[in-house]
């Protein structure tokens, strides 16, 4: 078999290595035998280094080629490698992430992460929201999310038709609890003088990015949802608010905390040092709201 790129072959002996964990049931895999947290960093590493691939859908590429992730798609494969025993466990869980119901089209997919997936999940205890308990100052933003007009632009026509007979909320009520970005991170900014002593000095200024001790707080493994700074600017773009922005999985290296997440500017799913990710992005963000995995796959 043909692979597209170098990337993707890399790629293929992990994906591999799912498959036959998957054929072996992964209740035997040492994974089971940690924190659910540790459990889903460790369910995760077998992706680092797949390709970025915006809304490609996981479920429907054969275990044959190498997944692609959107930063969705990589934690709902995560989610789906943890809970399962084998190939059709796997299989049944990211459907039941992914869809309201069958068939599994545009029209019954969980979309929108604020109103769809999160909440799916929070009430099947499958996930923990964790924000509050981190931080007791912790914000709400709250949005309606016009799914009707998000179709009417974003989809084809005859996906906005089925959508519209589905029976699905067409306009649901979102909330989601955030702790502000100004809480977890901050940047300082120091003066240096290139010519030390120069009666015409030329000095540089050099920003630093630190997390503050809050973020020590954050649990290995919890989902980092991050909440966009100006939901209602996509409302002309796509006919609705977006509430989240981007989401990954928190991972501690040698005491430093890193997002691990599919990366669109580096094409491909890395670790990043969260410093480092909010230096380049805070200005997209107010903040993150965070949630851990339960264990409880037998809720789906």
């Amino acid at each position: 078999m043909l692979l597209k790129s170098e990337k993707e072959a890399r790629f293929y002996s992990a994906s591999l290595c799912l498959l036959i964990l998957a054929q072996l049931g992964l209740g035997n895999d040492p994974i089971r035998a940690n924190t659910a947290g540790i459990a889903l960093v460790q369910a995760s590493e077998a992706f680092i280094g797949a390709p970025y691939s915006s809304h490609q859908s996981v479920l429907l590429r054969p275990l044959d080629k190498a997944p692609q992730f959107d930063c969705q798609t990589l934690v709902e494969a995560t989610l789906s490698r943890v809970m399962s025993r084998g190939q059709q466990d796997y299989y049944h869980h990211l459907h039941q992430l992914r869809y309201f119901k069958k068939p599994e089209t545009e029209a019954y997919r969980r979309h929108f992460m604020s109103s769809d997936w999160l909440p799916n999940l929070w009430q099947k205890q499958v996930l923990i929201d964790e924000t509050a308990k981190l931080f007791p100052k912790a914000k709400t933003i709250s949005r309606r999310i016009d799914k009707v007009q998000w179709f009417l632009k974003t989809k084809e026509k005859r996906d906005h038709e089925a959508f519209t007979k589905s029976g699905l909320p067409q306009t649901p009520q979102a909330r989601l609890a955030f702790i502000p970005i100004s809480e977890l991170y901050h940047e300082t900014r120091e003066t240096v003088a290139l010519f030390p002593g120069s009666n015409d000095p030329v000095n540089l200024v050099k920003a630093r990015a630190k997390l503050k001790p809050l973020a020590a707080k954050i649990p290995t493994g919890a989902l980092l949802v991050f909440v966009s700074r100006n939901p209602d600017r996509f409302i002309e773009k796509i006919g609705s608010p977006l509430i989240v922005g981007h989401l990954g999985i928190a991972v501690r290296k040698d005491q430093k905390l890193f997002l691990r997440h599919a990366d669109l500017p580096r094409d491909t799913v890395i670790d990043i040092p969260l410093e480092t990710f909010l230096r380049s992005n805070s200005h997209k963000y107010q903040g993150i709201h965070i949630s851990t995995y339960q264990a409880n796959a037998n809720k789906l």
